[in-house]
């Protein structure tokens, strides 16, 4: 019994640690730095937001705040790419 419940245990954590990977892999990270740097370099230096680094929700309300800017420039679409970009490349 407890050999089961051992294996069970066992295949639910592999199962878990696993599963991130399969999602981080589905985002483009080159598409997602194009867009980066097209969308962000309209008002300002990219190596402006590449010099600092923040976590996902720092990176949220930076990237929102500039959206809120010129509200017709990035779409809530690009807003997540660029969050999702910045936060692996640019994150703690």
């Amino acid at each position: 019994m407890l050999r089961k419940i051992g294996s069970v245990a066992l295949l639910a954590a592999f199962v878990l640690v696993q599963v991130p990977f399969a999602v981080a892999g589905d985002f483009d990270v080159e598409a997602a730095k194009a867009l980066f740097e097209t969308k962000c370099s309209r008002c300002h230096p990219t190596s402006r937001p590449l010099s600092k680094n923040m976590d996902k929700d720092g990176w949220a309300m930076t990237v929102k705040r500039m959206q809120g800017k010129s509200p017709n420039w990035l779409t809530d679409d690009e807003v997540a790419t660029v969050i999702e970009f910045l936060s692996r490349t640019q994150g703690k």
